[in-house]
Formats: C-alpha cells, structure tokens, sequence
C-alpha cells in the first residue's frame, strides 16, 4: 500500500509539473496589508498591500457568467476562477491579481494536497 501511495505521489507531483509546464501563466499576486484592532469592534488598514514575486501558476476560469451580487457594494462577482501552482507555492486566501482590469480575489484554498497548491476565487467586475 504504501509503495502504491508513493508511485500516486510521485505521479501526480508529475502532471502538475507538465501542467504548469505547459499551460501555466506569470502570474504576480498581491498580499493585502494587515488589519489590526479600531478599539471598537472593527478593523483598521495598518499595512499596505504587497506584490509577491511573480509566480508560474496555471490560471483557469470554471464558471464566467454573473452569478451573484455583492449587496454592500453592488458588484456583480463572476464565480470562479482556479490557480495551481506547486505545492510549496505562496498563495494565500485573500490575495488577488488582476486580468483585463478585473480584480480575481482568493477566497478559498484546497488544503492538505502533497502534490499542488490550489486556490479559487470570485472575479469582480469593476476592478476593485
């Protein structure tokens, strides 16, 4: 069992490798500065947002039509997007990148994967 476990590892660490190879984009995520307490309950901005180094990640949309409203805002937000990079890629929830002047925001990542790292996210319309 064991053996088989490895040869699984080694092969799917593989066709990640090729595809990010073969299909994967330059790609520059942003952090966002850190938050800390107002005092009253809320958050404050106590940082400015980071560029991360460029990055080769496979970049795919799985669904591009309106799927829902943000009602704070009024953002239509296209749902979803996937990035795989390696496994010991640095994405994180709530970095985002830009294409075509559309902020595509990490909302969620797929844990505990030995052989990629991959994060989906929200597109939002209007860029911000």
């Amino acid at each position: 069992m064991a053996n088989y476990v490895a040869a699984t590892l080694r092969a799917n660490l593989a066709a990640t490798r090729d595809l990010i190879a073969q299909e994967g984009q330059s790609i520059v995520l942003t952090r966002p500065g850190a938050f800390q307490d107002d005092g009253a309950g809320g958050k404050l901005r106590s940082g400015a947002d980071t560029d991360l180094p460029a990055q080769q990640l496979f970049f795919s949309y799985l669904v591009y039509e309106p799927q829902e409203m943000d009602l704070v805002t009024g953002q239509t937000i296209y749902i979803k997007f996937v990035l795989i990079g390696m496994p010991d890629a640095d994405i994180t929830a709530g970095d985002y990148f830009w294409v075509d002047n559309k902020k595509h925001l990490i909302d969620n990542l797929t844990m505990h994967r030995d052989y990629e790292r991959r994060a989906e996210g929200k597109v939002y319309d209007d860029g911000e």
